[in-house]
């Protein structure tokens, strides 16, 4: 006898015993004989994702193997160079010598002997070398630049920096007697951040160069164009050498393109995280001669929307150049950045292979290609472009990709479309089935809400007892976030299908309501696609994926073998599964590149920002993308919410081993990994002048600036830093009344001042200023500085009433700096610096506008110079070296003298 057909109930049709129908379908009933999936298969779910993500992160630390000389070394070569400059091919041994020869120089910083003339010395005598050997079909020049200038930049708040004398070491590499009108620029920097060797920022990247240059000047092939390398001296003084470079130099006339490579961190894999402005045949240049592609538009779009507080020199190419290019940076361990650890041992072996084939490929096929003198029209357009685990490059115009999303969602929609008629072929109300979709929907969102609220609320939680407890042992992000979002996820949709009476979600079978939960999924990533491709996001990308490949692989074999949940499980869940497989890879290498950049940068973003929700959020990402789809087969389980009380469990237990015990301690000092606590002190001295020109009164003592939320709590059982207390910066003083080495007080603006013995600084800094009316509304301020400070800034704010209308140093009117929310003027700020000894003398003039009326000789400015000893024995007093050796090993304090003049004009 054959079953009876089961009967649907339209929601029109009024029942007062709903819940006791025997004619649906319940995961529960004993004789319903439907799929119920249990506990191990959504166990088996989370270990595959996190299996995926072990994946990924093994491939990423994949490198060629590290090419070694061929060949025995002469004496006169050992001696010399250690090089190998006969060699044919890359190797990895020749940069690497380079390498820890430039970083046996110790710190690099603009104006230390060891930037300006060892390093200077080295370079240019391997260049000289490489000359020697070279092919005579190449002519290899050399120039070493020392300009001087200022200019504006919007970077970390907006303001104005002027250098003098600082330095490029330029090599042009060209064809003899075919001089080319065009060029290609090739740059790294090989100045340092202050206290730091800097080998992977950057003197990896100009070790690449110059093993590419010695490979270059010995082809037997000539170059169709020139090929200009930069090797600048001043990029850590915030770009400076490059717009030297570029606004200045004779050869920067024949650049149209370049490529720049820098680093956020220390080895792995380089990253092409910018391109452009326009100019897609660069990335499609890339994409053909690069032999480990890595690249992505998502970082691209990422770290040009400013949410990530770094620049490099392809801003200052790009905006005063106006020439496009290629950005590559190393990001990998970002907890070395900047700090002493960023040395030659921390490369590994295989990591400047690859970099170096890479680099060289590209700018072999940019310098002989015929669209760097004429691009034609690949000069427009923007390119969408990822690579595949590093293997190949996907890449295609955004116009392209445009109509590619327009097209899936077309077929999305028609899809929804077929699903309706199909419905409504059954016998059944379409409307009904439109209602069960968008309240999956709406459950989707529902769950969404949910795991942002609790994995917020479990990182202010956390925060309050161990900040940052994932900051070395990244992994616990994993159960203390990752896992109550799954468990909080599987509670709303448990329970959502209940609220509310005659829910819904009751009027179909459950098998039915996994299918319909995907659908849902579609639907959410048809709209999120149509938005991103309405505002031109590149990355819309990523949504296309999650559309197309379960669109075509499940749902039109489920069609077209009619296969279904009930009747054929593991066929089912393994097509579904199937259907998942690129999007989830993508996912979790996006998930992975994520991570290895943001949570070593949390670090140094200031003790304003809660990092412990920046990072919930992040690992939050992963989890709902992944729930989209998989929300569907919570409706075919049983038991979910045992499940959902043992993964609180776990999340509750490692909350409380991270929060309680060494294993949440954020920081380390192991040397094999470290991941230090920065820490910045100055020991300063102060001096106040009245407007009449007298000195009003002085003070010194110890400065500190956090770059973390721990700030000095760890640290707080040295005396010195139990002593101080918090300055509240003030707005009556030009910015802040603090010495600032960079312009970051919009970013730090929390600050502790204590005492400490004044230091000894020899050189005095002599301030000159007198002043004329200009109009009848302006008062001029002429200004004559005497320092012997390399590094020396300029404070100043205009009365409320007033405001500083132009000045000598840049065109225009003078652009403000970002400052505290409770500052009420505005404030300027001009970084200069000075690469030679001893330091020129400073002449300027500042106009400010006065209301009309006013008397012009009242106080209507505020003006401070903020002198900065990195070098000599004005650099580190005996009291602040007595100090910084106290700090613990998983610490790296840096500290320098510094004085901060002002005066009321």
């Amino acid at each position: 006898m054959a079953a009876p057909r089961q009967r649907l109930i339209d929601p029109a049709t009024p029942t007062s015993n709903f819940y006791s129908n025997p004619q649906l379908p319940r995961i529960d009933s004993k004789s319903s004989g439907l799929l119920a999936l249990t506990e191990k298969f959504w166990l088996i779910a989370i270990a595959s994702c996190l299996a995926l993500f072990v994946i990924v992160d093994i491939n990423y630390h994949s490198f060629p193997q590290a090419q070694q000389p061929k060949v025995t070394l002469t004496v006169s070569e050992r001696k010399s160079f250690e090089w190998e400059f006969k060699a044919n091919t890359f190797l990895e041994s020749n940069a690497r010598v380079f390498l820890e020869k430039l970083c046996s120089f110790g710190t690099r910083h603009l104006g230390s002997k060891a930037n300006e003339e060892s390093a200077v010395t080295y370079i240019t005598d391997v260049v000289k070398e490489i000359k020697t050997h070279a092919n005579p079909l190449h002519e290899i020049e050399l120039d070493i630049q020392a300009p001087s200038g200022c200019f504006d930049i919007n970077f970390i708040g907006n303001f104005t920096t002027c250098y003098m004398n600082i330095k490029n070491i330029l090599v042009r590499l060209s064809p003899v007697n075919q001089k080319s009108s065009s060029a290609l620029l090739v740059n790294c920097h090989y100045d340092t951040a202050i206290s730091s060797p800097g080998a992977s920022d950057d003197a990896i990247s100009c070790a690449i160069m110059m093993e590419s240059l010695r490979l270059l000047s010995q082809s037997d092939q000539p170059l169709t164009h020139s090929i200009v390398f930069n090797f600048n001296g001043a990029e850590e003084a915030i770009l400076q050498a490059s717009h030297g470079f570029i606004t200045q130099h004779p050869w920067a006339g024949q650049l149209k393109a370049f490529v720049n490579l820098e680093a956020a961190g220390s080895g792995g894999r380089e990253i092409v995280f910018q391109t452009g402005p326009e100019h897609p045949w660069l990335v499609a240049a890339y994409a053909e001669s690069a032999k480990y592609p890595y690249a992505s538009i998502v970082a691209q779009e990422i770290f040009q929307s400013g949410v990530i507080p770094s620049d490099t020199d392809f801003r200052i190419y790009r905006d005063y150049g106006n020439i496009p290019g290629i950005d590559i940076a190393y990001v990998y361990n970002g907890y070395i950045y900047h700090t002493k650890y960023d040395q030659p041992k921390y490369i590994p072996p295989g990591c400047i292979q690859r970099g170096g084939e890479n680099v060289l490929g590209i700018i072999t096929n940019l310098a002989n290609s015929e669209k760097l003198s004429d691009p034609g029209d690949s000069r427009l357009g923007k390119m969408v472009f990822f690579d595949v685990l590093g293997f190949f490059m996907i890449h295609y115009p955004l116009r392209l990709g445009e109509i590619i999303n327009c097209a899936t969602i077309l077929a999305a929609l028609l899809n929804l479309y077929r699903k309706i008629r199909l419905f409504k072929r059954e016998g059944r109300n379409p409307t009904l089935y439109i209602k069960l979709v968008v309240a999956s929907y709406m459950m989707h969102a529902a769950g969404f809400v949910a795991m942002v609220t609790v994995n917020i609320a479990i990182a202010l939680s956390v925060s309050l007892v161990q900040p940052m407890m994932w900051y070395t042992n990244n992994w616990l992000v994993v159960p203390v976030y990752m896992l109550p979002a799954v468990a909080v996820w599987i509670l709303v949709h448990q329970r959502g299908r209940h609220v509310g009476g005659a829910n819904i979600f009751q009027l179909v079978s459950t098998w039915e309501l996994e299918s319909i939960f995907f659908e849902a999924a579609l639907i959410f990533w048809t709209v999120l696609l149509a938005l991103l491709t309405a505002y031109g996001v590149g990355s819309a990308y990523v949504c296309m994926l999650f559309i197309v490949c379960p669109l075509i692989i499940r749902q039109i074999s489920l069609d077209l073998f009619n296969i279904k949940l009930h009747s054929s499980p593991k066929l089912y869940i393994s097509l579904t599964a199937l259907s998942l497989l690129v999007p989830f890879v993508h996912l979790m290498q996006f998930a992975h590149m994520l991570n290895l950049f943001f949570m070593p940068l949390m670090g140094r973003v200031g003790s304003e920002v809660n990092v412990d929700v920046v990072i919930s959020l992040t690992t939050l990402l992963p989890v709902f993308i992944i729930s989209t789809y998989l929300a569907g087969f919570l409706h075919v389980s049983k038991d979910m919410a045992r499940l959902a009380i043992k993964l609180f469990v776990i999340a509750l237990i490692f909350s409380l081993i991270g929060c309680f015990s060494s294993l949440g301690f954020p920081y380390s000092g192991n040397l094999s990994s470290p991941s230090a606590q920065r820490h910045v002190l100055h020991n300063f001295k102060r001096d106040f002048y009245s407007h009449d020109g007298k000195l009003n009164y002085s003070d010194h003592g110890l400065a500190y600036l956090p770059f973390d939320c721990n700030s000095k709590s760890y640290i707080e059982y040295i005396p010195e830093i139990e002593a101080l207390q918090n300055y509240e910066l003030d707005d009556s003083l030009a910015y802040g009344g603090i010495p600032y080495f960079f312009p970051l007080v919009s970013i730090l603006p929390k600050v502790y001042i204590g005492p400490m013995e004044k230091p000894d600084i020899s050189e005095s800094i002599e301030v000159t200023h007198s002043k004329e009316l200009i109009g009848d509304n302006t008062i001029r301020y002429n200004f004559l500085i005497s320092a012997q400070s390399s590094h020396l800034n300029m404070y100043m704010a205009a009365a409320k009433s007033a405001n500083i209308s132009s000045w000598a140093f840049t065109p225009g009117t003078p652009i403000p700096t970002a400052v505290p929310s409770h500052f009420s003027r505005r404030h300027y700020f001009v970084f200069t610096t000075s690469a030679t000894s001893p330091h020129p003398d400073k002449k300027f003039w500042v106009d400010v506008q006065v209301p009309p009326g006013a008397d012009r000789s009242g106080h209507w400015l505020d003006f401070a110079v903020g002198a900065h000893y990195l070098d000599g024995d004005d650099s580190v007093t005996p009291q602040l070296e007595a100090l910084l050796a106290k700090f613990p090993d998983w610490t790296v304090p840096i500290g320098w003298s510094a004085s901060y003049q002002h005066h009321q004009l």
